[in-house]
């Protein structure tokens, strides 16, 4: 709305200090026409705000609990008032990540009120030597008008409870009392977790319309993570430097001492406010978060003194060598499994068999002794006695294909990603705790090509999908496989250096063909003057001279300048863009022009 005002004072202005008012007054009829029609594109980030909500939690507003509609969605059935969340390290005798969260929703329609039943996923494996978080500190309340007067009603320690998913995860579930449309309700609990290396997501928008959502992290220097922030022009970051307190025991027994000392930290803050919904149930999309606003992180390294950084995902090489290595008891290890099956696969072997014939083979071999359990991993913990028990996950399987194809002559490797539905890997960095499954390469050294196996099951029986696809070393690291390298990739090699040189040779022929055309031309002109050579003579027509002068001015910022405007600000950035180029282009013409031209004469100037 600004921009729009001072437009118009503008053209006001030049409407009366110009002796060409007619047509400025014309111009100016035709801006504020343009004004108007793109004024719905506009961003309506500034205006969606409906209300400020207090964020002390415990003390909604008036305003909030008066409040029964959401202008900038009606079709809402709650709001998240806010969200606020923060992640704290805590050190004694070792690390520990603690998160809490504050979160208050108004019910504004009755099938709104299934918001007041929570459910909270948390890591809980039932082997007790694996690391664990657990939820504690967990309190809710309603709020509801009732004459004039806001009665607060606390939820009771009956409402809450913990349900066992799966052997891995539990379930925190708590519902909130008296909610009905109209309802402001509160929550908070704290999640305790031993894997202070991993870092949830934070996201800032949710499957509800978000007004405040602010997460506050605080690092130590010793843990070095990537950030990234995904719709980083709508979330707001503030750092200061901070410390933590941490605590040692040194000895043990009754004799032993406990020593503090801090620990220089780093505090970072991510704000965001008056966020859209982000539907859920949204067709062809399968896995909504990758579209939320959000802050993910993911560990670097870790650099204990000064002197002593030790990588784990800086580049994608360090994901592979975390991978790959022997000590790696979950995934390295078992590339050099020994075959299981082997009895089964000499039985089956046939040294006539071709290369598409042995993959085939050693699918059956494995389709007769493995069944799988339906879950995609990318590590395997127990190998042996999924092998005795007869099923696995799909990781297990491609452990055992691997063993099973190198008995039989072939080079196999696993190639690590993350599934659709788990989400998009980060775009700014590697990561190793995203990805979550793989499947099997193999390689063709005759046709120097890659078949990709994936196993899936579907009514009891197996179905194998082979993608034969061309392998590059380089599609390799920018598609974060994790493998040996590849040392067959000729073909593309070649590929690439004919692509490279068709772009060099039409570069030189455009170079050879304008030195042409100015040797030429210089020699049918009278070649006494710069004018003929530069200017035609000074005698090009207007649509001549308006096609050269705005293809000089022009050309890169409409091919990449302008896109590059509307991919990163939006259409309506680019539309007042493109608006203002062209009013500045007419006025160019309208006002300075003329001068120019007659002037450049007087100065015999070329340019």
């Amino acid at each position: 709305n600004r921009e729009r005002r001072y437009t118009f004072l503008y053209f006001f202005y030049l409407c009366e200090h110009t002796t060409k008012n007619t047509i400025m007054r014309k111009l100016f009829i035709l801006c504020a026409f343009l004004l108007q029609l793109l004024s719905p594109v506009y961003p309506q980030q500034a205006t969606t705000a409906t209300i400020e909500p207090n964020l002390k939690y415990g003390k909604p507003s008036k305003e909030e609990l008066s409040l029964t509609s959401y202008a900038p969605d009606t079709t809402a059935t709650a709001i998240y008032l806010f969200h606020q969340g923060q992640s704290d390290f805590i050190y004694h005798d070792g690390f520990q990540l603690t998160t809490e969260h504050w979160v208050r929703i108004k019910i504004l329609k009755p099938q709104g009120v299934s918001y007041a039943d929570v459910s909270v996923p948390y890591y809980s494996p039932t082997d007790k030597d694996e690391g664990q978080e657990r939820a504690s500190e967990i309190e809710g309340c309603s709020y509801n008008m009732e004459n004039g007067k806001c009665i607060k009603t606390p939820m009771k320690r009956e409402s809450i409870s913990f349900e066992r998913f799966n052997n891995l995860y539990k379930i925190l579930k708590f519902s909130l009392p008296a909610v009905k449309e109209g309802t402001i309700i509160e929550y908070h609990y704290k999640l305790y977790s031993d894997y202070f290396s991993h870092i949830d997501n934070w996201m800032m928008q949710e499957e509800l319309p978000m007004l405040y959502n602010q997460y506050k992290i605080t690092i130590p220097h010793v843990f070095v993570y990537n950030i990234e922030l995904r719709g980083k022009d709508y979330i707001q970051v503030k750092q200061r430097d901070s410390s933590i307190h941490a605590t040692e025991r040194e000895g043990s027994g009754a004799g032993g001492v406990s020593k503090d000392f801090t620990v220089s930290a780093q505090e970072t803050t991510f704000t965001s406010r008056n966020l859209p919904a982000i539907r859920q149930d949204e067709s062809y999309c399968w896995c909504p978060e990758d579209y939320k606003v959000q802050v993910s992180f993911d560990l670097q390294g870790t650099q204990f003194t000064p002197n002593e950084y030790k990588p784990y995902s800086q580049k994608w090489e360090d994901v592979d060598k975390q991978l790959l290595k022997p000590e790696n008891t979950q995934f390295g290890e078992h590339l050099s499994l020994t075959n299981p099956f082997r009895p089964e696969t000499k039985q089956a072997y046939n040294s006539e068999m071709n290369f598409e014939e042995k993959i085939i083979c050693a699918f059956q071999v494995l389709k007769k002794k493995m069944a799988w359990n339906g879950r995609y991993q990318l590590y395997s913990k127990e190998l042996e006695k999924v092998i005795k028990k007869g099923s696995g996950s799909n990781a297990d399987l491609n452990f055992i294909l691997i063993s099973i194809l190198k008995d039989f002559g072939l080079e196999a490797y696993p190639v690590v990603m993350s599934r659709r539905s788990s989400g998009m890997l980060p775009y700014n960095f590697p990561s190793l705790q995203k990805l979550n499954t793989f499947f099997v390469a193999i390689h063709d050294i005759n046709k120097q090509k890659y078949v990709f196996l994936e196993i899936k099951v579907q009514y009891s029986f197996y179905t194998l999908f082979c993608i034969v696809v061309y392998f590059n070393p380089c599609y390799n690291r920018a598609h974060h496989t994790a493998g040996a390298k590849n040392q067959h990739g000729n073909e593309e090699e070649k590929s690439m250096v004919s692509g490279q040189i068709g772009i060099l040779a039409a570069i030189v022929i455009y170079l050879v063909a304008m030195v042409y055309v100015g040797f030429y031309f210089s020699k049918q002109g009278s070649g006494d003057s710069a004018d003929d050579f530069y200017l035609g003579g000074r005698k090009l027509g207007p649509l001549v001279t308006a096609m050269s002068a705005e293809a000089s001015d022009m050309s890169s910022w409409l091919l990449m300048g302008l896109p590059g405007v509307a991919y990163l600000s939006g259409i309506a950035d680019a539309g007042w863009t493109a608006i203002g180029l062209g009013i500045g282009t007419f006025l160019n013409w309208l006002i300075v022009a003329q001068r120019l031209r007659r002037y450049s004469v007087v100065c015999n100037a070329i340019t």
